[in-house]
């Protein structure tokens, strides 16, 4: 006998809703470099970031540097 899964409309729209709110909030990350600053002045150490916060530097440091590149385009009239 199979498993049947089913989902409300409730926890389905939820779900929609959380992910949404979770894509507006992408934009509004700080840049890297805040980030950085930030972590070295709450830790007071310069030790080297964790791999989670590797991850994040870096996820950070591409959508400023994709940030800029759409600022240099839009600038440029493209």
């Amino acid at each position: 006998m199979k498993a049947r899964f089913t989902i409300s409309r409730a926890a389905a729209a939820t779900a929609g809703l959380v992910l949404a709110a979770a894509l507006l909030v992408v934009p509004v990350v700080p840049p890297a470099q805040r980030f950085l600053a930030t972590y070295q002045a709450l830790e007071h150490s310069a030790e080297p970031l964790s791999a989670w916060e590797r991850l994040t530097f870096s996820y950070l440091l591409a959508r400023s540097e994709s940030a800029r590149a759409e600022a240099r385009l839009r600038a440029v009239g493209r």
